[in-house]
């Protein structure tokens, strides 16, 4: 996977415990803008990097029928997402 690491704008659910579920966000390349549907979250992992606290989500969908994996970062302080890498 490719180190990405941009902001994106996500809609997720929280369940009634806190989790974190995201369902869909849009990503802007160079040439367009895409919205990508999560299909599937493989696993979630809380980590540390300089002091600031994330979650990282391993997940997949299937874009322009390919399975593709990615990670989707979320920072805990700021409440941002990021395409972290694909």
């Amino acid at each position: 996977m490719k180190l990405v690491s941009k902001e994106i704008d996500i809609i997720t659910v929280f369940d009634k415990n806190g989790k974190i579920q995201p369902i869909k966000f849009k990503f802007e390349d160079k040439d367009s803008t895409k919205v990508i549907k999560v299909d599937k979250v493989i696993d979630f992992v809380d980590c540390k990097f300089a002091g600031d606290s994330f979650i990282v989500y391993k997940c997949q969908s299937c874009i322009n029928n390919i399975i593709k994996p990615f990670e989707l970062k979320f920072e805990r302080r700021t409440c941002k997402w990021y395409l972290y890498k694909i």
